[in-house]
């Protein structure tokens, strides 16, 4: 008897376990991979898939510091939660997403960079359809694919630039 109902406290704390480390990686408002997670899953891939082409896409929400000062931060929230949305529903199955922080989002996508560019018009696309055209914004993606010698911090570093250099074109 003693025996049974240690285990059920074992196999409880098990699970709870189990939830924490879930909960640890999600960022609460967007149910979205937080950075670290999403770091380490890209690690996991990346070691999984060593001679793998992959590319990573570094987005923001337009003009979401105006939405968050003209109309306050509730909507802002709307905005994020919106746009996490949208790349819930427009990625692949084995798309990496996450929030970086603020209203910067990161995706890293195995396959050829053409695969990449395609992704960053349908998401571009989706988010005019989606309910954060009512709010205003629009999306920038900035995209940087693997090349040999590369790392992942560089090609993040370079997709975040390449989403800086849109907005000035914008």
């Amino acid at each position: 008897m003693v025996f049974i109902i240690q285990q059920r406290v074992v196999d409880e704390i098990l699970n709870l376990n189990t939830e924490l480390i879930a909960e640890a990686g999600r960022d609460d408002l967007t149910g979205l991979m937080n950075r670290r997670c999403w770091a380490e899953r890209v690690i996991e891939c990346e070691q999984t898939h060593p001679n793998a082409a992959s590319s990573m896409l570094y987005m923001d929400i337009d003009r979401f510091k105006y939405l968050n000062d003209r109309f306050g931060h509730d909507v802002g929230d709307q905005a994020l939660i919106g746009f996490a949305d949208v790349l819930k529903q427009s990625l692949p199955e084995h798309a990496l997403v996450a929030r970086f922080g603020g209203d910067e989002f990161v995706v890293f996508l195995l396959g050829h960079p053409s695969d990449a560019f395609a992704l960053s018009e349908t998401l571009k696309k989706a988010a005019c359809e989606s309910d954060l055209a009512k709010l205003g914004v629009a999306i920038s993606v900035g995209i940087a694919t693997t090349r040999e010698g590369s790392n992942r911090r560089d090609i993040l570093r370079e997709a975040d630039h390449a989403m800086l250099q849109t907005k000035i074109r914008v």
